[in-house]
């Protein structure tokens, strides 16, 4: 029986013995499927290897299959093994980018917090700066600016009450609280979808009093647009419900030094559901140039529900410090994950 590998940049796509065909590709399952059932035709005509039978294989131990399960249990190794070289590859992220990858997509994070004090520290990287308090229900439900002027739409990403990415728009009325149609119990980006620049910040929080578009009880607030930003700026993140992200990389750095010699020690930790935080890498940087950047040749695995947070532990004087993350979001059903 003959057997026919369909490979794009040495990454298997697909296996195929006879009638049947081992899909390895976003648009079917990891499932036996008759041949004729799949539209492949453009994956698979970019290179194709054949073997009249299975004992043609010779696997890496210079050994062959033993027989056709062999053969394609022996395929499927290399398929998984293959798997880090296409999340590195460029065209592989750059499509997941456009879209073009079914069950997939990538998250960009960065954030700043521009003012961390030998007395304030430790605090999280995002822009209202202090400790971040994760909420325990989808009490996130409340919009205001600190400015009457604003008018703006304002888009707002996040989970709602189970655990479902939900991205929605809120149009500011000033200074006073407008809900979210969605209560949220995550939010992790907010920016200004409008055409004017915003005059005041924006605060996203659990309802609360204000006091001039402004919580009064800082601690319920989850997300903050700086006016001069249009955008949230944190370093924080939640994975959806059925999904699994693939934490690939990761960079932090002194943003404004004050003009001293100065140092910070960061953290990044992460909290599967139910769980408590955990340091995942420890990072030293100074405000005399240094920086850190890591590219993980095994990339970091988080499940479902994971939280995930950039922490500055100490200080040795007052300092910004600012960052990033990228991650490659998968949806569970259609990965088999």
């Amino acid at each position: 029986m003959s057997i026919k590998i369909y490979n794009s940049g040495g990454v298997i796509l697909a296996i195929e013995a006879g009638k049947d065909t081992k899909a390895f590709t976003p648009q079917a399952t990891d499932l036996w499927v008759s041949g004729d059932q799949l539209g492949f035709t453009e994956l698979i005509s970019k290179e194709t290897t054949v073997f009249g039978n299975y004992t043609d294989i010779v696997k890496k131990d210079d050994t062959v299959p033993t027989s056709l399960v062999d053969a394609i249990t022996y395929l499927s190794s290399l398929f998984n093994s293959g798997i880090l070289e296409m999340l590195k590859n460029p065209t592989f992220t750059t499509q997941v980018a456009l879209g073009k990858i079914p069950g997939v997509y990538a998250v960009n994070k960065f954030g700043e917090n521009s003012e961390i004090t030998t007395s304030s520290d430790p605090e999280d990287v995002w822009d209202f700066g202090g400790i971040y308090n994760f909420s325990t229900s989808a009490a996130i439900d409340v919009v205001s600016s600190s400015s009457a002027l604003d008018a703006v739409l304002i888009t707002v990403e996040g989970l709602d009450a189970n655990w479902n990415r939900v991205i929605q728009d809120v149009q500011l009325i000033g200074q006073n609280k407008i809900l979210l149609s969605t209560p949220l119990i995550r939010v992790y980006r907010a920016f200004n979808a409008n055409v004017t620049d915003l005059i005041g910040d924006v605060y996203i929080y659990e309802d609360t009093a204000i006091s001039g578009g402004i919580p009064t009880d800082t601690s319920k607030i989850r997300a903050m647009i700086k006016a001069a930003s249009n955008q949230t700026e944190m370093m924080i993140y939640t994975v959806p419900a059925g999904k699994t992200a693939v934490y690939l990389e990761g960079f932090v750095s002194v943003s404004k030094g004050g003009g001293v010699a100065a140092s910070a020690d960061m953290l990044f930790k992460t909290r599967e559901f139910g769980k408590v935080f955990r340091v995942r890498r420890r990072i030293s940087i100074n405000s005399q140039g240094s920086s850190w950047r890591a590219v993980y040749s095994i990339p970091t695995i988080l499940k479902e529900k994971s939280d995930v947070v950039f922490t500055c532990e100490t200080v040795s004087a007052t300092l910004g410090v600012s960052g990033g993350f990228q991650a490659l979001i998968f949806d569970n059903n259609i990965w088999e994950l």
